[in-house]
């Protein structure tokens, strides 16, 4: 008798196939309808990008990522017994699928489920935060009736600090003693029917849909669309696999320049709480 053990790479390339093929299916084309996702929470270029092109490089990160969002999504549903189902929401040709709502004494609630590897706690003052949360305010806003939501953000890792990058380009990071555990935090959200954030933020997603429709009509048309600015650009750009397109063959208009410079409605309101 024999006992063996080696790395089975055959294994682990069909489920990075198989795994890869339903990324892909989920992938949008130039042809399916505008989703919130499109047009807030990441760069609307990349929303461009990915639609006009049907070969995309696949890394073995965004299949990650991707997976690990579809099982946390599930597995908290399905485990919680909050008796929340998925629903769908329109809105003048958008689409959104709100992870769950829930009933309540308040009324529907609203559940926004989000899946993190980042090193730091999240909150009103982190631009990945207010992405999410635009998220959760526009499937709000969109519904007739949901005036309170939650955005519920699962950390993965312990927060840690960085702490240098050294000559062979290895960061060094730090992990407090007491640091927060992994775990899951949630923030409960209220905006009210007659609040006058909702025609905001209906006003700009139907406006950032409208350029966005342009865009995929024309040659060229990614130019009416805004690249990120400022440390959006630092963080996500770099590696973006349409970076080289983006930044050094494709333009940008004076239109789209100006769009990226304004002022998201929900910063104007924002209010760091206590």
């Amino acid at each position: 008798m024999t006992f063996t053990i080696t790395r089975d790479e055959t294994f682990s390339d069909r489920l990075k196939r198989n795994l890869a093929k339903r990324y892909k299916d989920k992938k949008r084309n130039i042809l399916d309808p505008i989703h919130v996702t499109d047009l807030i929470g990441r760069c609307i270029r990349k929303s461009f990008y990915e639609r006009i092109n049907d070969q995309e490089e696949l890394d073995d990160v965004s299949v990650h990522n991707f997976v690990r969002g579809e099982l946390s999504e599930r597995i908290i549903l399905e485990l919680a017994n909050i008796n929340a189902n998925q629903v769908e929401v329109k809105l003048d040709g958008i689409i959104g699928h709100i992870d769950a709502v829930m009933d309540s004494e308040k009324g529907p609630i609203a559940i926004e489920l989000k899946d993190t590897v980042s090193f730091t706690r999240l909150g009103p003052n982190e631009d990945q935060f207010r992405k999410w949360l635009n998220q959760l305010l526009a499937y709000m806003c969109m519904s007739e009736d949901i005036e309170n939501g939650i955005l519920s953000i699962r950390y993965n890792v312990w927060p840690m600090l960085w702490q240098k990058r050294d000559s062979d380009k290895t960061d060094f990071f730090m992990r407090k003693y007491d640091a927060a555990p992994i775990g899951t935090e949630s923030w409960a959200v209220h905006l009210s029917k007659d609040d006058i954030l909702r025609k905001q933020q209906i006003d700009e997603l139907v406006g950032k849909k409208n350029i966005f429709l342009e865009a995929l009509s024309k040659d060229g048309g990614v130019s009416l669309l805004p690249r990120l600015r400022g440390r959006n650009k630092l963080m996500v750009c770099k590696s973006c696999n349409w970076y080289n397109s983006c930044w050094n063959i494709d333009t940008e208009s004076d239109s789209a320049s100006r769009m990226a410079n304004q002022v998201d409605p929900l910063d104007k309101v924002l209010i760091q709480p206590d």
